[in-house]
C-alpha cells in the first residue's frame, strides 16, 4: 500500500515500507521495542523528522492504496474510534 507513496526520493519510499512493516508488526509496541535494533530504531527516528515527509504524502498514500484494495468489493467497512 505504501511502496507507491509519492515521497521526493526512491530511499524514502524503500524506508516507508520498512518503518509501516516494522510498526504493523508489533503495534502495541514502542518504536524501539518494534525495531528490536539501534540502528532500525534511529532509522524510523530520522525519517519521522524528515522534513521531505509530509503527512499529506502519508495519507494520500495511505487512501489511495485502500480504494484500490477496495475496487470491486460489495461491502466496505469503514470502522473509526474517536
Amino acid at each position: 500500500m505504501f511502496g507507491h507513496a509519492r515521497l521526493p526520493d526512491l530511499r524514502l519510499n524503500v524506508r516507508l515500507v520498512d518503518v509501516v512493516a516494522a510498526l504493523a508488526s508489533r503495534p502495541h509496541d514502542t518504536i524501539p521495542q518494534a525495531c528490536g535494533k539501534w540502528g532500525r530504531t534511529k532509522g524510523v527516528y530520522r525519517f519521522v523528522e524528515n522534513p521531505r515527509v509530509t503527512c499529506n504524502a502519508l495519507i494520500a498514500s495511505a487512501g489511495e492504496g485502500t480504494a484500490k484494495m477496495s475496487q470491486g468489493l460489495t461491502t466496505v467497512l469503514a470502522v473509526q474510534d474517536t
